[in-house]
This record gives structure tokens, C-alpha cells and sequence, in this order.
């Protein structure tokens, strides 16, 4: 039978497929928010302050726009009825959020009352407050604002800005909800690799003769981008070592390593105190300033004895998670405190001794001293030092040839 004839007796035969129907602009919105809520952003809190009145805002589309000059960028829907309350100040503060502010930010979104009540404020030079543990701050004035979609941007230049004295990781908003980051990894550029581990092998005899000497195993370490890796171990009489632990790596963050920090570029040293904030969500800034005052004073950093539990080392095998990052560097802060306040009672309280070896006037690589329990004296700890001291500078001799 024919589609004609059976058209004709009323009946049909396979259905054709039909265009789907056009979503509705509802539905349309639903998708787009629901797609976008996969992109994390930061949270941040604009205000400033018109007389006696404190107004603030919270946004999720902060941004930098240029370094020369300094100009950042917000978008601001144009239905909130915030926004012209701080463009009448002609600036405003940027606080980036920390994970602690979570019910700070969903307070002022609400704008309940009392919604600044434990909030601590620090006024800038413009008379705007920003946060005091604000993950960064940005006091700007409005540049110009441009109407784009639905939205605006405005664009304002930067006056001043700084890191909060004791912010924690930043905030994060993904999907309707609020988050933190999670431990950074710790991936290093192979070629600067290489080039250590030849390093450290072109000292491989000298190393050997001093941990003979010494009766202690010596770890190489040297600091490439955001980690510290190990390019070179001996241990006394050449007894076996774990070869599996040479490209092994661990965070450059304080207090660990800080031999590496001590004398480095203010950037550099920089990124070290950071990357604490990043593991345990603090910054320990007056112990951090007095440890490394001890470094430079002394010549050599010392690593304080931790309690009972995993090898530092022994952490990095197959990757540490969060919380054990986070326990032990809290321990390696707590251990470190006050290393130096007894003079004749530091050799007790160490388990490690680091001692930086200079390149081209910036430390290329640490000898590490560790199983220092043996020691019986205060003499042996001096003697100790001194052989290690002599030993990197004739290290700093032999990789200068090598270079």
C-alpha cells in the first residue's frame, strides 16, 4: 500500500521526527546560570562610605584589567540599587574574600541586619574601609562606567592595595554554593631540574667525604618555582639510600626550607611566606620575620624536632593529602618557635640542620643534615655546623666550575 493510499484511508505510517520546541526565555535563563555555575570565582566585598554611612556589596565578577595603569573591573547589574550608593563616593574598596568570610558575604547579599557586626574594618587613605583579613584589598577610584548587556562595567583605578594581616584561603562560589582551594600540587620545570641534579653531581665526592666524615646521611635539596626538590643524597661510607627519593619535592612554603627565602628576592621571599597561607590557611608573620633574621645571623637554618609520627620526607612518596600537609606544617611551626631563645640548648631541640650553598650570588642548593639524635654535646653540634659551613663553600666552588 501506497503513503497515498494510506493517507487516504486515514491512517499513517512512520512518524517524522520533529524539530524540537524553542526553549523558553525561562528556560533559556536556567541553562545559562546552570552551565556558568560550573566556573568558580572569587567573592569579593566592594565599600566605601558617604558621611557616617557604611555601604557595601558582594560580587563574583572582580577582575584585573591592567598593571600600567593599575585598573580593575567589576560588572554590576544594573537593577542593584547598592552600586549607586558607593559610585556616589566616586571609589571604592575591594576586599577579596576569605573562606572565613562565608556568612559575612551571605549576610551582606541578604543585607541583615547587623550584617557588619563582627566584621573588622581598617579605613585606607580615601576613607573607605576594607577588611582587615581581607585575602587581598584595592582602594580605587571610579574611572568611567560603560553599559554592556544587562549589566555594567566599571572600571576604576587602583590607589593602593595590600594582603590582609591574617587572611585564609580565598573564598570561592561554584554553583550556587561556597568553597576553598585544595592543597596545591607541586609540578616543577624538568629543565632546571636537570641542570641542579648536574650541579649537585659535580659536588657528589665532596658531599661523600664530609657525611664520612660527619657520620651523618646529607640531603640536596635546591628551590625550582613552587617547590623544593631533592637533586642529590649520600649517606656515611656509601651505605644504600632510597634512589626513588632524588626529584622528590615538597611546597616552598614557610617554615620549611626558608635557606631558600632568607636571602632571596623580595618576590621570592614573598611567594614563601604565601604559600603557607595556601596549606594551613595563615600566615605566621612575626615568627616567620624572626626565623629568618636567625638564618642570616647564623649562616644556616635549623628544622625543630617534630613529635612522634611520618618522616618529613617519607610524606612525598606518593603524595600527601590535605590534611596531612596541613598537620604537619602546623607542627613544623610549632617546632620551630623559639629555636633560638636557649643558645646552649638548640642542639637538643633540632632534628636537622640546613646549610645553603651559593651560585652567581643566590642559593642554588641546601645541604640538609639530618639524624642528628646521636649528638651528645653542644661541642658536636658546633663541630657539626662548622664541617658543613666549610663544606658548602667548597660546594659553592666546585658547582661555579661546573656552571
Amino acid at each position: 500500500m501506497s503513503v497515498e493510499q494510506r493517507a487516504e484511508r486515514g491512517t499513517s505510517g512512520p512518524s517524522e521526527a520533529r524539530p524540537a520546541p524553542e526553549p523558553t526565555q525561562n528556560e533559556k535563563t536556567v541553562w545559562w546560570r546552570a552551565v556558568l555555575g560550573e566556573y568558580s570565582t572569587g567573592v569579593c566585598l566592594l565599600t566605601a562610605r558617604t558621611g557616617s554611612q557604611l555601604h557595601a556589596m558582594v560580587v563574583g565578577t572582580f577582575t584585573a584589567i591592567s598593571q600600567q595603569p593599575p585598573l580593575v573591573g567589576v560588572f554590576v547589574d544594573r537593577t542593584s540599587t547598592t552600586f549607586p550608593r558607593l559610585a556616589a563616593a566616586g571609589g571604592f574598596t575591594v576586599s577579596v574574600l576569605g573562606a572565613a568570610h562565608e556568612q559575612l558575604s551571605r549576610n551582606v547579599a541578604a543585607k541583615a541586619p547587623g550584617r557588619f557586626d563582627q566584621a573588622g574594618f581598617v579605613d585606607g587613605e580615601a576613607g573607605h574601609p576594607h577588611l582587615a583579613d581581607a585575602v587581598a584589598w584595592f582602594d580605587t577610584v571610579i574611572e568611567r562606567r560603560e553599559e554592556i548587556g544587562d549589566h555594567d562595567l566599571v572600571v576604576a583605578r587602583v590607589t593602593d592595595f595590600g594582603i590582609g594581616a591574617d587572611a585564609e584561603l580565598p573564598l570561592l562560589f561554584r554553583r550556587a554554593g561556597y568553597g576553598s582551594f585544595a592543597a596545591p600540587s607541586e609540578p616543577y620545570d624538568m629543565r632546571s631540574f636537570v641542570e641542579r641534579l648536574h650541579l649537585a653531581q659535580a659536588a657528589d665526592h665532596e658531599l661523600q667525604r664530609v657525611s664520612d666524615a660527619l657520620g651523618v646521611p646529607l640531603t640536596v635539596n635546591t628551590q625550582i618555582g613552587d617547590s623544593v626538590v631533592t637533586v642529590g643524597m649520600v649517606a656515611p661510607y656509601s651505605a644504600e639510600f632510597d634512589s626513588a627519593r632524588i626529584g622528590r619535592s615538597f611546597p616552598f612554603a614557610a617554615p620549611v626550607a626558608p635557606v631558600f627565602a632568607a636571602w632571596a628576592p623580595p618576590e621570592r621571599m614573598h611567594a614563601w611566606t604565601e604559600g603557607a597561607r595556601h596549606l594551613i590557611g595563615r600566615v605566621e608573620r612575626a615568627q616567620i620575620a624572626r626565623q629568618l633574621d636567625g638564618v642570616r645571623e647564623r649562616g644556616y637554618g635549623l628544622v625543630g624536632r617534630r613529635p612522634a609520627g611520618p618522616r618529613f620526607d617519607t610524606l612525598f612518596s606518593e603524595g600527601a593529602s590535605r590534611s596531612a600537609l596541613a598537620q604537619t606544617w602546623d607542627e613544623m611551626f610549632a617546632v620551630g618557635g623559639g629555636l633560638d631563645d636557649d643558645p646552649e640548648r638548640v642542639w637538643q631541640r633540632v632534628s636537622g640542620i640546613q646549610v645553603p650553598v651559593f651560585g652567581d650570588g643566590e642559593v642554588v642548593l641546601a645541604l640538609y643534615a639530618t639524624s642528628l639524635s646521636e649528638l651528645r654535646s653542644r661541642g658536636e653540634f658546633d663541630a657539626l655546623v662548622e664541617a658543613l659551613v666549610v663544606a658548602s663553600r667548597r660546594v659553592s666552588g666546585l658547582i661555579g666550575t661546573a656552571q
